[in-house]
């Protein structure tokens, strides 16, 4: 529902999870931080208070400190330990556990660090607020320079520059921003973003794959897990717009594109969206066919193992020149990933692996969500 309080747009949105999706802080549970049962497929996050309770309740306490402090803890998670006491605790998991989720890959003995999702302080898994308003800035700053060819041009060199200086990818700095490109920082001040929320959200472990461009290559299984929320969870949201705010940047700033409401930001973020998919369909829909399924459902990307490089910074940079988008990459990929193989072919760009999951047995893309308005 859209609501205008004097010079405020807000607009209720609902946001669909299409796969798998992981938003977290950097925050890291290592095999010591949760119990893993094999029996119901599930993780556990391990209640530090309860834990340590029952531990000394059933006069495990003293041994399992001298277990943490041994050489065996480095390769043993908890969950092996706790087996090796023949207690049969799955009865108890619930007692000394603040949350669980399901583990995908049923057949693995679990035993790596977790990257979890953000989560509010009674725990439960949310999107925030910044990281909506930064995948909008990405595809206001793609709409914008895809519009203005000097600009592009102006910043593939400040980009290479930076990388064969440094050798190293660096964003170029806010100040160069302001006085080359459109101001997509100006136009950011006036919009506002909510933190998006849900009950009774359900959440999986996944791993992470890399699905390379070679169709003679196997997909590659990476000793990366994300807690993500699952498909078809529902979150709800609000984009708001301040119209006096953005009048004042159109007056201030070099404004490309043409905003007057909240239904102009969403479509631009879908046109960012149909350009994403337009390239990496084209390169790797060949090999991957499958992985493609479920992209007409969604209309953005969110959140971790999306592809840095293919889904942020190039691409909001790339417009529609694939001639300039493989000279950006041919200095950068290498200096940044790499063993990454860049080949020229109708001037475009073949990024090596595409990044996502194995989801119910079958792979897909993560990070894929439909935003619509309610």
């Amino acid at each position: 529902m859209l609501k205008e309080n004097g010079h405020i747009q807000a607009q209720e949105l609902e946001i669909k999870v299409i796969t798998p999706t992981h938003v977290g802080n950097g925050a890291l549970l290592n095999k010591h931080d949760y119990l893993y049962s094999p029996q119901k497929h599930r993780v556990y996050f391990l209640h530090e208070g309860k834990w340590f309770t029952w531990l000394e309740g059933s006069h495990l306490l003293e041994e399992y400190i001298t277990f943490l402090q041994s050489s065996r803890a480095k390769t043993t998670s908890t969950t092996k330990w706790l087996a090796w006491q023949n207690l049969g605790v799955e009865k108890s998991l619930d007692y000394f556990t603040q949350v669980s989720y399901s583990h995908m890959n049923a057949n693995e003995n679990l035993n790596n660090d977790l990257r979890i999702m953000e989560r509010t302080v009674s725990w439960g898994p949310y999107i925030p607020g910044s990281t909506l308003k930064g995948m909008l800035r990405t595809a206001l700053l793609h709409c914008a320079i895809k519009r203005d060819t000097q600009c592009a041009k102006n910043l593939r060199h400040k980009l290479t520059d930076s990388v064969l200086k440094e050798k190293r990818f660096k964003f170029p700095e806010s100040e160069w921003f302001k006085e080359n490109e459109p101001d997509v920082n100006g136009l950011m001040r006036a919009i506002r973003w909510s933190d998006a929320v849900g009950t009774d959200l359900e959440t999986a472990s996944c791993q992470k794959y890399e699905f390379p461009l070679n169709q003679r290559k196997e997909r590659k299984t990476l000793p990366i897990y994300y807690e993500c929320l699952v498909p078809n969870s529902r979150l709800r949201t609000t984009l708001s717009l301040d119209m006096s705010e953005l009048e004042r940047v159109r007056e201030q700033s070099k404004q490309l594109l043409p905003i007057t409401g909240v239904d102009d930001l969403l479509s631009y973020l879908l046109e960012y969206h149909k350009d994403i998919n337009s390239l990496l369909e084209e390169e790797f829909s060949c090999s991957w066919r499958e992985i493609f399924r479920f992209q007409h459902e969604t209309n953005a990307y969110i959140g971790a193992n999306i592809g840095f490089l293919q889904k942020t910074n190039l691409l909001a940079m790339a417009g529609t020149s694939r001639e300039w988008l493989y000279k950006t990459a041919k200095n950068i990929l290498p200096h940044k990933m790499g063993k990454t193989v860049i080949k020229r072919n109708s001037d475009k760009i073949n990024p090596a692996n595409l990044k996502g999951t194995m989801y119910a047995g079958k792979p897909c893309m993560m990070g894929g969500i439909s935003i619509r308005k309610v």
